[in-house]
C-alpha cells in the first residue's frame, strides 16, 4: 500500500494526489452547503423585511454559480501539489477565465440593483429612460472589461495590438453597419435631449402612439387601433416630433352661423350667449367671441377658448358639451343656425 502511496504521477505521488483530491471535495462541499445555508437565511429575512437590499444579496448567492464554488475549491486543493510549469499556465488560464467571469455577474447584478433603484425613485418617464441606458451601457462595459482581462491572461497575446487591430477592424464593421450604428447614436440622442419619455402620446412622421419602449434601435409605439409600430431611433430624430404629453392647454376655435334673416336685436345677444355657455364649463377658459363674417349663405360668429386639460377625452367632452348648449341656447333664444343656401330672387315684370 505504501509503495502505491509513493508511485510517483506527474511529479506527484499517489498520496499527494489523494489529499488535493479529498480537499478538493471538502472545500467543495463545504461551499456547496455555505450557498445553500446563506441563501435559506437571506430568503427568510426577505420574507420578514420590505428592504431591498435583501433581494440583492440573494441576487448574487443566486448568481454564486456551481462551477465557480469548485474552482474556488481546486485552487485550494492544487496548493498541496506541485505542479509542472506547463499544466501550471494552463490551470492560471482557467482560474482566471473562472473568476473573471463570476465577479462579471456579480458586478451586473450590482448594477442592475442599483439601476432599478433609482427608477423606482423616479417618476419622470424620460429619466426612467436615461438610468434604463445608463444600465445597458454599464453592462456591455462589464463585459467588455471581463473579455480584455481574460486576453490579457492568455500567453503570447498582445493587448495593445489586439486593441489596435479592433480599432481598424471597427472602422470597416462600422462601415457595414452604419444603419445600425446610426441607430444606436439616435438612442443616446433620444436619452440625452429627452424629446419624449415611455408613456408620453406623440406623433412622428404621421405615425401616431404611446411610447411603450425606447431600445439602442428601434422605439415601439402603441396605436389607437391597437397594434405596435416599430420605428428606428434614427427615423424619429431625424423628422418632427410632436408631443402631445407636454400638452398643457387646448386651443379651440368654432364658427357659428346664423341666417340673414335673424333680427339685429338677437345678432347682438349671441355673443354675450355664446360667452356664457362656455363660462358655464368646467376646465375650459374663455378667450374671445366677435362677430367675424358675413359669408355667403350666413352671418358667422368666431368663439375661441381652451380646454385646460392634455386628456384628449377631456377636450371632447368639453367640445361636446359646448356644441349642444348653443343649440339648446338658439333653440330658445328662436336664432336659426344657418346652412348653405341660395334665394332666387324674380322681377315683377
Amino acid at each position: 500500500m505504501k509503495e502505491f502511496l509513493s508511485t510517483e504521477l506527474l511529479n506527484n505521488t499517489v498520496e499527494q494526489w489523494l489529499i488535493a483530491l479529498g480537499v478538493i471535495l471538502l472545500v467543495f462541499v463545504f461551499l456547496l452547503i455555505l450557498r445553500y445555508l446563506l441563501n435559506s437565511k437571506v430568503r427568510k429575512l426577505v420574507e420578514k423585511t420590505n428592504l431591498s437590499i435583501d433581494n440583492f444579496f440573494l441576487d448574487l448567492i443566486y448568481n454564486t454559480k456551481r462551477w465557480f464554488l469548485f474552482f474556488v475549491a481546486f485552487a485550494v486543493g492544487i496548493l498541496f501539489l506541485e505542479m509542472d510549469p506547463q499544466w501550471d499556465s494552463v490551470i492560471r488560464v482557467a482560474m482566471t477565465v473562472g473568476f473573471t467571469f463570476q465577479i462579471a455577474s456579480w458586478a451586473v447584478t450590482t448594477s442592475k440593483y442599483f439601476i432599478s433603484e433609482q427608477i423606482k425613485k423616479e417618476k419622470s418617464g424620460s429619466k426612467v429612460t436615461i438610468y434604463n441606458t445608463v444600465g445597458i451601457f454599464s453592462r456591455v462595459l462589464i463585459w467588455i472589461f471581463a473579455g480584455l482581462v481574460i486576453l490579457d491572461s492568455i500567453p503570447n497575446v498582445e493587448i495593445s495590438s489586439l486593441v489596435t487591430g479592433l480599432g481598424i477592424g471597427g472602422i470597416a464593421i462600422g462601415l457595414a453597419v452604419q444603419s445600425i450604428l446610426e441607430d444606436l447614436f439616435a438612442s443616446v440622442s433620444i436619452t440625452a435631449d429627452q424629446p419624449f419619455a415611455i408613456g408620453d402620446f406623440i406623433e412622428v412622421n404621421d405615425k401616431v402612439g404611446v411610447v411603450e419602449n425606447i431600445g439602442m434601435k428601434s422605439t415601439r409605439l402603441r396605436a389607437l387601433s391597437g397594434e405596435q409600430i416599430v420605428i428606428g431611433n434614427a427615423a424619429i430624430t431625424s423628422n418632427e416630433i410632436r408631443n402631445y404629453q407636454k400638452l398643457e392647454q387646448r386651443r379651440v376655435t368654432i364658427s357659428v352661423g346664423v341666417t340673414y334673416e335673424t333680427p339685429y336685436a338677437l345678432l347682438e345677444k349671441i355673443p354675450s350667449l355664446l360667452k356664457e355657455i362656455v363660462s358655464s364649463q368646467e376646465n375650459v377658459r374663455f378667450d374671445r367671441v366677435h362677430f367675424d363674417e358675413m359669408a355667403a349663405s350666413s352671418l358667422d360668429f368666431l368663439l375661441v377658448y381652451y380646454v385646460e386639460s392634455s386628456d384628449f377625452l377631456v377636450h371632447m367632452n368639453a367640445k361636446q358639451a359646448i356644441n349642444f348648449a348653443v343649440i339648446k341656447k338658439f333653440e330658445e333664444e328662436g336664432i336659426d343656425i344657418a346652412y348653405p343656401t341660395q334665394t332666387l330672387y324674380i322681377p315683377k315684370n
